[in-house]
């Protein structure tokens, strides 16, 4: 059977964490090759061309923050609205959004480490698809609910949870293109960690109970 998306990013994601440059690009065309052909197969050259070239904006970002920045702007099309949360000091706060009603209140949420839905999703290391009742008020200012379900994706930096990867399909209900986020934001944590092996990190750099200030 045909891997998807996400899992083919999954495993190469695990075996090239401790690679960069040349090396890591090539692989990434020799491993997802097949799944982007079933991804022309199924969305057409067009949608296929725009994964691939994302994929490769995110390991070719120059540091930790604008692949952060990337990882939104790419985000985006396939999910209506989508916002990132780093650990910061015991509290996952919110950095940026893309789509919100209030992009200002999204970096107001503060949501601390120990709540259920963020250690479950720690714990599962896959997205979770929740209704918004079960994220309780947090997001209501910046996010009003919307009819459809949210998706909660983990960035693991270093095997921990460092951030989290909001997506819904926003107030019409659109469609959250799921497997397509979780490659994105697996390909950004591994490009996360690339980047910390070639150069210093820079001020702000995204690494377990930090985080990078907005820009």
């Amino acid at each position: 059977m045909q891997e998807n998306l996400s899992e083919a990013a999954e495993k190469l994601a695990s075996r090239l964490v401790r690679q960069w440059g040349e090396e890591l690009r090539r692989s990434i065309g020799e491993e997802l090759q097949p799944v982007l052909e079933a991804e022309i197969t199924r969305a057409g050259h067009e949608a296929a061309f725009v994964i691939a070239s994302d994929l490769i904006r995110l390991l070719q970002a120059a540091n930790q923050v604008e692949i952060l920045s990337v990882l939104l702007q790419t985000t985006q099309p396939f999910a209506a609205r989508a916002g990132l949360l780093i650990l910061r000091g015991g509290f996952f706060m919110g950095w940026q959004s893309r789509g919100m009603r209030d992009a200002s209140a999204f970096t107001r949420i503060s949501i601390p480490a120990n709540d259920r839905v963020i250690e479950r999703l720690g714990k599962e290391r896959q997205p979770l698809r929740l209704q918004a009742a079960e994220l309780g008020d947090v997001f209501a200012s910046a996010a009003p609910a919307g009819p459809g379900d949210v998706y909660l994706f983990p960035l693991l930096i270093r095997d921990r949870l460092a951030g989290v990867v909001y997506a819904d399909g926003g107030l019409t209900d659109s469609v959250v293109q799921v497997e397509v986020v979780q490659a994105m934001s697996l390909i950004a944590c591994v490009a996360v960690e690339t980047a910390s092996l070639r150069k210093p990190a820079v001020s702000g750099a995204l690494q377990p109970g930090t985080s990078p200030e907005p820009v």
